[in-house]
Order: structure tokens, then sequence, then C-alpha cells
């Protein structure tokens, strides 16, 4: 209770601060010493940018130099925009592209001098948008399109010159739609889901400031009435914060600040962003709230979807699934065996919805468009399997529960399935080359902290169970593909792509290491063999062909990963300091407390 009133009250002080500090703009020499002082949101605008100390060191050094204002050339400007596109609208829309395509131009036009306005209220968000291009293209892309900058340093300056564009702009005291959603792209696109409380303390401003803007309220009910194109972009920009919400109340164990009567918000359009507006469209839409026709398919004569919108939609029906878990969970009353019974009903018809959805797009494709691709179709429709299986690790805890755990015994069974099946797919998603271009999401954003924390707990209480060996392989897999840094990270060719984490966040990645150390010697097993990185790749490889060829087929697809043959392999070098056979293991956990808080069954 402490800590909820502790994060409370620092959040309505830094809103305050923000508020009343942000109506004059700062110099230079003001802002020099803040932007990256602290991850920490209290006396700053913004949290540290995702570069290592040594580059920000030298950045802010020389800041004083007038090219160090200066964007990199339209050519790599071009090319970090149109990366924004393909890699981040793609899957995060928060703008009208065909709108924002034409902002993005304004803005070269008043750089040239050509234009007669001297603003535009979209440069923090075609700043940040640039910036958020540095951090997700591929390093391949890079070189080839912009080799004579440093991608550290560019990126530094381009979150530098967005941090300036939003103080000018008197952000959040007099927000925009397009200023919130600059902060929001420069906030979330580093999160780190085993730190949610340090890298997305800016939660309780996006929330106050959409709030602030009227985003909770359907646009369509305004009296002033909206354009179809800016009141479906208040729709984006709503979802994703109400999204970001459920995330991290997810990822901390605290509940969400939106209440769940505050918002009326209808949901994300389908239409692809070229025909938002035209009277097809509309009237698709129309009979699509009435239920007088269907959802269309990619492949429907004259389909006006993409997988694009369809993949958004997934996610805000996953995000609303979320939320419910999160109502049932933060209720005045502990769960019964009754609402066992009804969340399992839930999971099921959830799953059911979302493997509906996800049908409905195509892998295979003739089109290369940001919306529709053949890299993309894939990744949006594995996702969408992935988050069917996600939250069946809700049940775990409360299956373990004594008061209910003896008639629900053969429950757990299906949920350690569908926990492997969601940590598979998830593997996938990670290590397949085809995906490098999501990366900075999954696995960037999102980790399988709770997949992987409940199939240890399980191979660590039945370490000779029918499952145990599949479920230790899985595991040892999800660790092969970890970084230097902790957390499961992507890879572009040797590379391993950074992913920086703060103390919180490497702690995590001890506990699940200890964890797995603890499991793997009672099961009587060396914890330091591992399957090489290049071994997981390949099999992940194969999984993703033998997916598309049951897609292709019609088949719904299954997750029958082969297990791995550990003994003749390569111990990884993060675990190259076996232990002896006279070492003793003692791992930094209170395992009285672990037990306590996942219960046991006896």
């Amino acid at each position: 209770m402490m800590t909820r009133v502790y994060l409370m009250s620092r959040e309505a002080n830094e809103i305050e601060f923000l508020l009343r500090g942000l109506n004059r703009q700062m110099s230079l020499t003001e802002m020099d010493d803040q932007p990256w002082r602290s991850g920490s949101l209290t006396g700053v605008l913004l949290a540290t940018p995702p570069a290592s100390a040594a580059s920000i060191r030298a950045f802010i050094q020389k800041q004083s130099s007038p090219e160090a204002q200066n964007l990199p050339a339209k050519h790599c400007c071009d090319f970090l925009f149109e990366t924004y596109v393909w890699n981040y609208h793609a899957i995060v829309p928060l703008v009208h592209e065909p709108s924002f395509r034409i902002e993005y131009e304004r803005y070269w036009e008043l750089k040239s001098g050509s234009s007669e306005k001297n603003a535009t209220a979209a440069t923090p968000l075609v700043l940040a948008a640039l910036w958020a291009g540095t951090v997700i293209c591929t390093q391949s892309d890079w070189d080839l399109h912009c080799a004579t900058y440093e991608r550290e340093e560019a990126m530094l300056k381009l979150y530098w010159m967005a941090f300036r564009a939003l103080r000018i702009s008197n952000f959040p005291r007099l927000p925009t739609v397009e200023t919130l959603s600059a902060y929001i792209v420069l906030q979330s696109t580093s999160m780190r889901e085993e730190e949610p409380l340090s890298t997305a303390s800016f939660v309780g401003v996006i929330v106050r400031v959409a709030q602030m803007l009227g985003l909770n309220r359907e646009p369509s009910l305004f009296q002033a009435s909206l354009s179809t194109t800016a009141a479906e972009v208040r729709r984006r920009v709503w979802w994703h914060v109400f999204r970001i919400d459920v995330l991290v109340a997810l990822a901390s164990g605290l509940p969400p600040l939106i209440d769940r009567d505050s918002w009326d918000v209808r949901m994300l359009s389908e239409v692809r962003d070229e025909l938002l507006g035209t009277v097809a469209a509309l009237q698709y839409e129309e009979k699509l709230r009435e239920g007088s026709c269907q959802p269309q398919k990619v492949l429907d004569p004259d389909s006006m979807v993409s997988p694009a919108s369809i993949f958004a939609r997934g996610k805000i029906e996953d995000t609303l699934f979320a939320r419910e878990l999160l109502n049932k969970t933060f209720g005045p009353k502990p769960m019964t065996s009754d609402d066992l019974k009804s969340t399992q009903q839930e999971l099921e018809r959830f799953q059911e919805r979302i493997l509906k959805t996800a049908k409905r797009i195509t892998i295979s494709t003739a089109t290369e468009a940001y919306e529709n691709n053949n890299e993309l179709n894939a990744w949006a429709k594995l996702v969408l399997w992935a988050m069917g299986d996600r939250y069946w690790w809700y049940m775990h805890s409360p299956v373990l529960n004594r008061a209910i755990s003896r008639a629900w015994s053969n429950l757990l069974p299906r949920v350690i399935h569908n926990c492997r099946s969601f940590l598979l797919k998830y593997i996938c998603l990670a290590a397949c080359h085809e995906f490098q271009r999501w990366h900075w999401s999954w696995p960037g954003n999102h980790q399988p902290l709770h997949a992987i924390i409940l199939l240890l707990k399980e191979v660590e209480r039945d370490p000779d169970g029918v499952n145990a060996q599949s479920s230790r392989s899985i595991i040892d897999q999800a660790i092969s593909l970890c970084g230097p840094d902790g957390g499961i990270s992507g890879a572009q060719g040797d590379h391993i792509v950074p992913r920086a984490l703060l103390d919180g966040g490497q702690e995590a990645w001890n506990l699940i290491t200890r964890l797995r150390l603890r499991a793997w010697i009672k099961a009587g097993l060396n914890p330091d063999t591992l399957p090489t990185r290049a071994q997981v790749v390949q099999l992940a490889q194969m999984q993703l062909i033998q997916l598309r060829s049951e897609v292709e087929s019609g088949i719904t697809p299954q997750m029958n990963w082969p297990g791995l043959e550990l003994q003749d392999l390569e111990v990884s070098p993060e675990f190259d300091d076996p232990l002896s056979s006279n070492d003793t293991f003692s791992p930094n956990v209170n395992w009285q407390d672990w037990d306590a808080m996942f219960g046991n069954i006896e």
C-alpha cells in the first residue's frame, strides 16, 4: 500500500513540475545538463536515451558547436523516415501516414527557407520519428544509407532536437495530439518489460495529457465535427496510451492508472490509411458496427483492409482482455473455484478470437508496401498466435492455491502447455532474421518473464515429469538468446542488438539464472551446458518454414518444436565458470518467500 501511495505522490509531483515549469522557453545553456542526467522523470521531461554513457558525455561536450544543431543530410533523413513508416508505424500506428508524409516534406521546406511559415505543429513528431528511425533500423541498412554518420551520435543529436522541440512547444502545458505522439515515441520505443517502474515512469504523464486533450472520449460524438482522419488519429493515440498503461500494470503488479469507466473510444478502423474518409470505407465501417457484414480478409476482392490494420486491431483486443484480467486481480474478492472456471472459459474464447483474427492475414503476398509485405504479414500472424497463449500464466497461482488445487489440478498441464507454446513462438520472433525490423519491439520491449518463471517453477517442482525435459530444453533455448546486458535480444548477423538494462532489469534476469541453476541441480543436470545461439536460430528458421507450410495448407498452426540434445553442445560464454563438484550452490533468493508467492501442490 505504501509503495502505491509513494508512486502516486511521485507521479503528481512530476506532473505538477512539468505543468508549472514549462511555461517558458529554456536556453540551450539551461537545458545542457538536463535531458539525460537521470532515468527518472523528476526534474526532467525525458528519460535517458538508449546510448552508452561515453557517447552521451561526448555528445554533450559538442553541443555548443554549430554543426551539432544540424540534421543529417536529407537522403539520410528520408531513409530514417521510411524506416519509421515501415518498422514502427506499421505495428504502432500513431499517425495518418499520407498526412504525416506531407508534414515531413513541409518540415524540409521550412528548413530550406522556401516556405512562408516559420513553424509547423508537427516538428516535434517529425524529429521523434527520425530519432526512432536511428534506433530501429538494422545496422546493414544504416551502413547502406547513412554510412558517413556515426549512428550513436546521430541518435543522440535527433533525440536532443526532438526534446528541444517539445520544450519550445510548451509540452505538456500546451499539448497537442502531435506533441503527445512525439513524447510517446521518444519514451516508449526503448521500454523494457523488466523495468516497469523506471523506463515507464512517463505513463502518468501520457495518461493525464491524453485526458487533457479529451482523447478518452469518442471523437465522433464531439459537437465540433472532426475529419475522419483526425478522429482516427485521436483513437490511435488513445489506444496506444491505454495499451502502455495495461502493459506496465501487468509488468509491475500495480493497478492501471486509467479507470475502467473513464473512456468510451471506438475500436480502431481496419481500413487502409489512404482510404480513410472515402464513401466506401465509411459504408463498410458502418455495416461492421451494425453487424450486417463480416470483416474483410486481405485477399477479398476490393478489400479495404491491410495486415497492419488487422494486427493493430488484434493488439487492442489483446489489451482489452489483459485489462479484464487486471480487473479480476485487483478486485475486492479473492479468486474462487467458480472464478477459475469462468477465467478458463474467457481464456479459451479469447484464444479463439485472436486466432480468427490471425487467419484474416495471409503470409504470402505479391504486394510490397509498408502495411502489407511477406515479412510483416508473417510477423504479425505469429505475434497474434503468441498472444493467444500469452495469458495462461495467469491461471498458475490460483491453480496451486490449496483451497482449489485439488479440484482443478487437471488444468495445470493446460497452463504449462500454453506457456511452452508462447515461449516457442517468442523464440521464433526473436531469432528469425526475417523479423529483424521489429526486434526493437519483440524482443526489445516485450520479454517472456512470466512464461519462463512458470516453467522454471514447474521443472523445479517436478524434475521428472512427463514434459520436464521438453520444458528445460525450451528454457535453455530462450536463455541462449540472452545478450550480455541481460534479456533476450535480437541479432543482426553476428552482432547482438544492444539492450541496455538498469540494475532492476539485470536483477530480474539474475533471479531467472539462479532459479534455473537450482532447478537443474535438483534434476542432476549440468546448468552450464547450453545450446549455442546459432543452433537456436537454426531451429527457429526451421520452425518458421514449417509454420508457413501449415498455414498455406490451411492447417491450424501447432508448435511441435523438436528438443535439443544438450550433452554435446558448446557452453555459452555467459556461463563459462561451471560449478565444480565441491562447490555449494547458494543462490541469493529467499525461497520461503518465493514458495509462499507461487504456492505448492501437496
